[in-house]
């Protein structure tokens, strides 16, 4: 958080002491012990932020992450009340599945696909309908590492230091295009162990980077480059239109035989279409 005095606090309770929050049977489930010190303990302290990470390691029983109906009732009946009555947040950690939510297009293009970082999240969808925000982590991979960013980077990081922020879900505002490349740094802290004593710790942490820069200017590039695009067919498209309108998928049809690459065998004639339709909707 970069403070240096704060009136602030972070209260921390790590994974060995086993808090489990829920306990699920065949037919229900149940507070815990745990649950109702806790309840206690941010109305004491009045803890307005909440991090609960990962969210399956508090729950105890009979419990299912691909069941629907059981995951709904975790989070809306128990984690969600824990902020809502003192005002406040909470943000719970969870795994994803192992799909790539961001990909290099035949033409170069880096493309997020927002519907695939929706449903990355492991498990029941209850859990993404029961957030009003939703983002998702992803790994920087070798191949857009190389393709988009080496040449731009001069400190010797490699593509494992690189994660990509993306914003899945928003309920209050439409949802960010760009990723936000964020690089994890080895950090020291100066903390206090449980004899007292102040010690330093490493750790890692997230910065943002340079490298949206470079993701936003070329999208602002490309953009005007479809600009331009769009207006030299601009003729052809109004040809095409009947009471004033025009289907994407007949100008689409009507701008590929008249694309340079549809001549060569080695293009196949999805790719072009694909590029196209990008540039026009873009």
């Amino acid at each position: 958080l970069e403070l240096k005095k704060s009136d602030k606090k972070i209260f921390l309770r790590g994974l060995d002491e086993q808090i489990k929050l829920v306990n699920f049977t065949l037919e229900k489930a149940l507070q815990t012990k745990e649950y109702k010190q806790l309840q206690i303990a941010i109305k004491k302290y009045e803890i307005k932020h909440i991090l609960i990470d990962p969210l399956i390691s508090f729950q105890t029983g009979a419990y299912d992450e691909n069941n629907n109906a059981k995951i709904e009732q975790f989070a809306k009946d128990f984690i969600i009340p824990l902020a809502v009555e003192n005002n406040g947040t909470v943000i719970a950690g969870h795994h994803t599945n192992k799909f790539s939510m961001i990909q290099i297009e035949d033409d170069g293009e880096l493309v997020v696909d927002h519907q695939l970082a929706l449903k990355s999240s492991r498990g029941a969808s209850s859990l993404i309908g029961a957030a009003r925000f939703v983002l998702a982590l992803q790994p920087m991979t070798k191949k857009i590492f190389e393709k988009k960013f080496e040449q731009h980077l001069k400190d010797g990081s490699r593509f494992t230091h690189y994660a990509g922020l993306i914003e899945a879900k928003s309920n209050y505002n439409i949802v960010e295009d760009d990723i936000n490349w964020i690089k994890k740094n080895s950090v020291s802290l100066e903390v206090v162990d449980a004899a007292g004593n102040e010690v330093e710790e490493s750790l890692g942490v997230f910065s943002l980077t340079d490298l949206n820069k470079i993701t936003r200017a070329k999208n602002k590039l490309k953009a005007e480059q479809n600009e331009q695009f769009v207006r030299a067919n601009l003729l052809l498209i109004k040809s095409l239109m009947v009471n004033d309108e025009c289907t994407l998928n007949a100008a689409v049809e009507e701008l590929l035989t008249r694309d340079p690459d549809f001549a060569d065998d080695n293009v196949q004639e999805a790719t072009i279409k694909t590029r196209i339709r990008r540039q026009l909707t873009n």
